[in-house]
């Protein structure tokens, strides 16, 4: 029954956390950002792209798409790169000293065989299933793609700066 308490306590602290965040995570994030996010799908990335080709064909323009695989991505976001993004982002420390408790030092046992494992720190990622996971990531994705692209200037398509 002990362990069953601390995953329901962890949910609902994750609950408590996303609300008092999310609006200026949200703020943060490109429109074009579509992942995770309500509102907005498959649809909406498939709708934009076609918008754009018809776009650049319409004018004779090459166009060049490059699409990110973010497999396993939840595993690899860097803890202390992360409460760097959350601080710059404007996140109050409270939250970030939440989130770092949530986060940091997690240790994990496996069922093997009928047993159990030894008892093994996670180093990195957000946790699966965790309903503060999807925005924490979207944060962490967006300043990183910001920083990889910082200094390339900017895209205008259709009059509007990307």
């Amino acid at each position: 029954m002990k362990q069953l308490s601390q995953i329901s306590l962890t949910a609902h602290t994750a609950k408590i956390i996303r609300r008092r965040i999310e609006r200026k995570i949200e703020d943060v994030l490109g429109e074009d950002l579509i992942g995770y996010r309500r509102g907005k799908g498959t649809r909406d990335a498939i709708g934009m792209t076609r918008i754009i080709a018809e776009r650049n064909l319409e004018i004779g323009e090459k166009l060049c798409i490059s699409f990110i695989k973010w497999q396993k991505a939840f595993d690899c976001v860097n803890w202390t790169k992360l409460i760097q993004i959350l601080k710059r982002t404007g996140i109050d420390w409270h939250e970030r000293r939440l989130i770092r408790k949530l986060y940091v030092d997690q240790r994990v046992k496996l069922r093997l065989n009928g047993g159990k494992t030894r008892s093994v720190q996670i180093g990195r990622g957000v946790r699966q299933g965790c309903c503060l996971s999807p925005i924490l990531f979207n944060l962490y994705s967006e300043c990183l793609t910001k920083e990889a692209l910082d200094g390339l200037g900017d895209f205008n398509i259709g009059g509007q700066i990307i």
